[in-house]
């Protein structure tokens, strides 16, 4: 039984509690209904919480002001907002850019990456942040460079051959890759770095080196066909480079597979390229092998791991010219022919053509691109027995590609070979061997030369082509020189290796050379006896007289 009163169990027949003393009356015995008193509670509870809720209002209302108070506070918290919303906005478009950005960011004398420039100097590298130098190494490093939003990467040529990287937050210099000589950064697959490298026993017979920066492997891939100087990128996870010797005019476009370690054939004749653009890539196709300037070109889109391709563009090669660049949706040509050398600049996604304005100059050459255009340089004179009259003024413009405008952004006396944000880079000399490469802002402005005498005589010299052995020659280099010329100059880069000329009229010329030492029979000589410019300038100047139709 339980106390009515207190609740407590007591013995049964008990005739009052032995706790609260209470005396037990009929039916005391049965046990206190808790449900009623906790309903009581809470209808108690209730109240007291009403209570106070009622004081609070009360009482806040005591502390405002009046009604319009509240909206300069409304006001400020929706301002707030506002800002908070289109900061998240700038954040998410920034997040956005940064995954479209590349990976890697490759270029050559000049590269710059958001807020960096990495550039050459006199027997230097060089790194700017917003314009200001932070970092430089001493030393012959090669002019192919590559950076990501991390590090460096460089080649450098000294002692030895060693492919280097400099960590931008560390501040730290290290070598990534040595014991391969000509050595070139392509790209980044992951963790795997691919560097391009001469083989072990012909400098223009490549190979391609895979470093694992997080195993620290290293494996040597031996795809075909990879002879002279070539271009190879990375896209997705494969590699693609224009393969075929430099003698021809086309040449096979390859898509390598580093897994694999095999290669096969996208497009038999390829002459230009390639290039990738947001995960997309793109190289001109030519009708025939062997092209001329009325040979067609077609400028191809191909999506990588899909057999399907679209044509953008069809033209004479004599109207494209030569792709140079295929950026934030454009693709730029170099275009030159015996009156006038331009630009020609697609838009990908509308189709349409414009060029750009020579300036009455002699030559233009794609330097540089940024978001919104891109930077060119031009250049008159006369050249003649290998001296340009007067010395080179190099012009540099900005084409904008919305508003189809161009305009000059300075001068400088010697070749331009990049541009930044700010500045115009340049080099004293237009082969790479004894090239001295310096800086000006934007707006500087170099005397033009004045002309004070005739230009050089043809046959003046000892050389057509001073130097064909140690610097690189361009086409535009033998415009203004006779089809005579241009044959001495082909064979000068024989007669320095002794060859001895079934051809009367060039044994007799190079005889009276002080410089010439017939020692090499036409039978026994090899090209194999050929540095690597002199392979270049040569493929150069036959590529020059089959396009031009001269000295065939």
């Amino acid at each position: 039984m339980y106390c009515q009163h207190c609740g407590k169990e007591l013995p049964e027949g008990s005739a009052f509690c032995s706790y609260c003393g209470a005396s037990l009356e009929a039916g005391g015995g049965r046990k206190p209904e808790k449900k009623k008193i906790a309903a009581v509670g809470i209808v108690a509870g209730a109240a007291v919480f009403l209570v106070i809720l009622f004081c609070v209002i009360l009482g806040g209302k005591k502390g405002k002001g009046p009604g319009p108070a509240e909206e300069p506070k409304t006001a400020q918290k929706i301002q707030a907002e506002k800002q908070a919303a289109e900061e998240k906005e700038t954040e998410n478009a920034k997040e956005t850019a940064k995954e479209k950005e590349p990976a890697v960011t490759l270029g050559t004398f000049v590269l710059q990456r958001g807020n960096r420039t990495a550039a050459l100097g006199d027997m230097e590298l060089i790194l700017y942040e917003e314009d200001q130098e932070v970092w430089s190494t001493q030393g012959t490093v090669g002019n192919r460079l590559m950076m990501t939003e991390e590090g460096l990467y460089y080649a450098r040529e000294q002692t030895g051959s060693s492919l280097e990287y400099y960590d931008f937050e560390e501040r730290t210099q290290s070598v990534i890759l040595g014991n391969y000589m000509g050595m070139e950064p392509v790209g980044l697959i992951g963790s795997k770095l691919y560097v391009k490298a001469a083989g072990k026993n012909d400098m223009d017979d490549h190979i391609i080196v895979e470093k694992d920066l997080r195993e620290g492997t290293v494996r040597e891939l031996a795809f075909p066909d990879m002879w002279g100087d070539f271009s190879i990128l990375t896209c997705g996870d494969r590699l693609y480079y224009l393969g075929g010797r430099t003698d021809v005019s086309t040449t096979p476009l390859y898509e390598g597979d580093p897994a694999t370690g095999n290669a096969v054939i996208l497009e038999q004749q390829a002459a230009g390229g390639p290039f990738v653009w947001e995960g997309k890539l793109y190289y001109v196709h030519c009708n025939e092998p062997g092209y001329d300037t009325e040979s067609i070109f077609e400028l191809t889109e191909k999506e990588p791991g899909s057999s399907e391709s679209r044509v953008l563009l069809t033209d004479t090669y004599g109207e494209m010219g030569w792709l140079k660049s295929v950026e934030d949706g454009y693709a730029v040509f170099d275009c030159y022919n015996d009156t006038e050398s331009f630009q020609k600049v697609l838009d990908l996604a509308a189709g349409t053509v414009e060029r750009t304005d020579n300036h009455g100059e002699k030559s233009t050459e794609l330097i540089g691109n940024d978001k919104e255009g891109f930077y060119y340089s031009a250049y008159s004179g006369e050249y003649a027995n290998g001296t340009w009259y007067p010395p080179k003024v190099y012009h540099v413009y900005y084409y904008n590609y919305a508003g189809g405008q161009t305009k000059e952004i300075g001068s400088v006396t010697g070749r331009a070979v990049g541009v930044d944000r700010n500045y115009i880079y340049y080099t004293s000399s237009d082969g790479t061997m004894d090239a001295v490469y310096s800086r000006a802002p934007f707006g500087s402005t170099a005397p033009e030369p004045v002309k004070t005498e005739d230009p050089p005589k043809s046959g003046d010299g000892e050389y057509i082509l001073p130097g064909s052995d140690s610097r690189y020659y361009r086409k535009l280099d033998l415009e203004g020189l006779t089809a005579e010329e241009i044959r001495i100059a082909r064979n000068e880069i024989y007669a320095r290796h002794g060859y001895i000329f079934s051809a009367q009229d060039l044994q007799e010329y190079f005889s009276g050379k002080s410089w010439y030492t017939p020692s090499v029979p036409a039978e026994e000589f090899s090209e194999g006896m050929l540095n690597q410019t002199e392979r270049a300038n040569l493929d150069m100047i036959k590529e020059y007289e089959r396009n031009t139709g001269i000295n065939q």
